[in-house]
């Protein structure tokens, strides 16, 4: 593979970065701690009397996100294709632990979480990477056996469709549609024809209806979409403090540490509606700003699968478009969510949104991701 000038180049430390790509993720980690600190004081100072409570804690999962990004950069890639079959069962492991009963707290309804000494795991987010991982293994070995063609898609179906259906018995619709979108990218990547892809709209399309019609809040989330002013002082009253929080940053914002709506009129205001109060506080501009730095950097790691497959390493091609797919896909719905574009779905915005999980495994998503950078060294010639 040609070498690009000014694209990739080796760090002192070992590594192989692009730089374009690091200072734009370096560029939204720094303003979601600014965007934290500001959001987060009213909620920390209520809860534990201590008004910086949330935001020292972001900042020491993001040393614990660096911690994991350095050991992602030290574990090989050929280990995850050695032990997919492990690497499926942990998967699954991740998605039914949180159900069995007195593993995980029941918060406002949900299952989500397995409670560890100081610290709560959001196990879908794992669960997210384990699946891109084991995708990239599974078409890997498509790629270099005589795999039945059917088999290059009826096996990841059953798997999405299992892991769909756990997803939704915690339960997490936002998590299951960005899962869905995963490892569809990945299959339409890998070949899998697009004759199959419509057959597959159409079938999910009638299971999400019917997904949403057998849970009330659910439809109480689309009615309130549809007509949220009308529901404002109810089920619509999240989506119309968001577009008011919005509203009242115009073009450049109300100035930093300054927004109204964070003081308990937004709730979840430092993680799933942080780029309301971004818009806020920073106006507008910056928050297309954002979202055209989260384009950006879904479009060049997508550039990069590109590169991959034409060196004909699979399951880099493969590891990167999925992880283009999922910063893509969760930035996409997130910010669509606090726009009004999109029901209300409990989802984080990826390296800026308040939350230890995530942050941890979207940095050890792109440590993994640097790896596969570091294959293009061996190429270059």
């Amino acid at each position: 593979m040609r070498q690009h000038k000014g694209t990739v180049k080796r760090s002192q430390s070992g590594f192989i970065i692009d730089p374009q790509l690091y200072i734009v993720g370096l560029g939204l980690i720094i303003c979601g701690v600014i965007v934290v600190f500001s959001s987060s004081v009213f909620v920390s100072n209520k809860h534990y009397q201590m008004p910086f409570y949330f935001a020292i804690r972001h900042l020491v999962h993001l040393a614990m996100a660096l911690v994991f990004f350095v050991i992602a950069n030290k574990i090989p890639v050929e280990f995850y294709q050695r032990n997919k079959a492990l690497l499926l069962l942990l998967t699954l492991l991740c998605l039914v632990i949180v159900l069995v009963p007195g593993m995980g707290p029941e918060i406002k309804g949900a299952k989500r979480w397995l409670r560890l000494p100081g610290f709560m795991i959001q196990t879908s987010d794992i669960a997210k990477l384990l699946i891109i991982i084991w995708m990239s293994a599974f078409y890997h070995h498509t790629q270099t056996s005589h795999t039945q063609q059917s088999n290059r898609w009826y096996i990841p179906l059953c798997l999405l469709m299992i892991c769909d259906v756990l997803l939704l018995l915690q339960p997490d619709m936002g998590s299951a549609v960005v899962l869905t979108c995963i490892v569809l990218h990945i299959m339409f990547v890998a070949g899998v024809q697009l004759v199959f892809f419509i057959q597959l709209g159409l079938s999910m399309t009638l299971s999400g209806i019917m997904a949403i019609m057998l849970a009330p809040y659910r439809v109480a989330r689309i009615t309130a979409f549809l007509d949220p002013w009308r529901y404002a002082l109810g089920s619509g009253y999240q989506l119309t403090q968001s577009l008011m929080a919005i509203g009242r940053g115009g073009a450049f914002g109300v100035g930093a540490g300054k927004g109204l709506h964070k003081a308990f009129y937004l709730p979840e205001a430092h993680t799933d509606f942080v780029f309301s109060m971004l818009c806020e506080e920073f106006g507008l501009v910056t928050g297309l700003a954002v979202l055209a730095a989260f384009v950006f950097i879904t479009l060049k790691i997508l550039y990069w699968s590109w590169q991959f497959s034409r060196a004909r390493q699979y399951f880099y091609a493969y590891y990167s478009a999925g992880f283009a797919c999922w910063i893509g896909a969760q930035s996409i719905i997130s910010i669509s969510v606090n726009v009004g574009l999109l029901p209300t779905k409990g989802l984080v915005l990826p390296f800026m949104s308040y939350g230890g999980t995530h942050m941890i495994i979207f940095a050890y998503a792109a440590g993994v991701f640097n790896q596969c950078l570091a294959k293009i060294n061996k190429h270059r010639k």
